[in-house]
């Protein structure tokens, strides 16, 4: 599924067929990618690289809204996955094993201009559809009326999104193993303001009980520990964020037994 058909293997199959085709693979790639990472672990087999599949397009006009949404999150998906196979992957750390400490922020550097401007374009995207929806002489032709805005739509979604990449980006990883005090800090920065966006969504009952928001969960509980353990957050200054995540976790068992 990762490659194009062409010739008469093409010729096999209409226009909705061949789009299908591509909405499988990219199904397949995305909820691969959702485990993986959930877990910290991008030892997935499916790779972009690999692959000449177009992102899938709109074959209705009432399915435009939702493939720009389905495509910013495969987008995300691929950048997120980049994220961990230049940081955390085995090969990596081979890579950089002798680098300089200067070459390796140069690294993170990189990537974080990337985060930057991708999180900047869609938050753009965002500004400009929601105003779209509020206005009073909206009319859509979507599957979603004006108003009904989807979660993946909305600020909250996004900044956590930004938060998560940002976490995944700064933590111990093979390339960076030890981190210097000025990237903690902006590790201990955004662990708070992550846990503090966990309870917004919990208070706003957005959040769903399943083992991909449980690590997710638990990812930036562990990245914070790394912060208390080297100092670069003051316990006294973040015992109500504490409180508030034990909230969240504590709620996990009783709403689903496995947790």
């Amino acid at each position: 599924l990762n490659k194009q058909l062409v010739g008469k293997k093409k010729l096999k199959f209409n226009e909705v067929e061949l789009e299908l085709r591509n909405r499988c693979y990219w199904s397949t790639y995305c909820f691969e990618k959702l485990v993986h990472l959930s877990l910290l672990r991008g030892d997935g087999g499916l790779d972009v690289n690999d692959s000449d599949i177009p992102l899938p397009k709109a074959l209705f006009p009432e399915e435009e809204d939702d493939m720009k949404v389905n495509n910013m999150m495969i987008n995300l998906r691929v950048l997120e996955n980049k994220i961990f196979q230049s940081l955390h992957t085995i090969k990596a750390g081979n890579k950089y094993k002798d680098a300089t400490m200067e070459k390796r922020l140069q690294l993170i550097n990189q990537l974080q201009t990337e985060l930057d401007e991708t999180f900047q374009k869609y938050k753009a995207e965002f500004k400009s559809y929601n105003s779209y929806l509020s206005n009073p002489n909206c009319v859509s032709s979507s599957s979603s009326a004006c108003g009904d805005v989807s979660f993946h739509r909305s600020e909250l979604w996004l900044v956590m999104r930004y938060e998560q990449f940002q976490i995944l980006l700064y933590r111990p990883s093979k390339v960076l193993p030890r981190l210097p005090m000025d990237i903690l800090t902006k590790l201990g920065t955004v662990c708070l303001s992550s846990l503090r966006h966990s309870y917004m969504l919990y208070q706003q009952k957005k959040m769903p009980y399943n083992w991909v928001t449980l690590f997710r969960a638990l990812n930036v509980c562990n990245a914070t520990c790394v912060c208390l353990y080297n100092w670069s957050i003051d316990l006294n200054d973040c015992e109500r964020d504490f409180k508030q995540i034990i909230e969240v976790l504590s709620t996990f068992g009783p709403k689903w037994h496995a947790a």
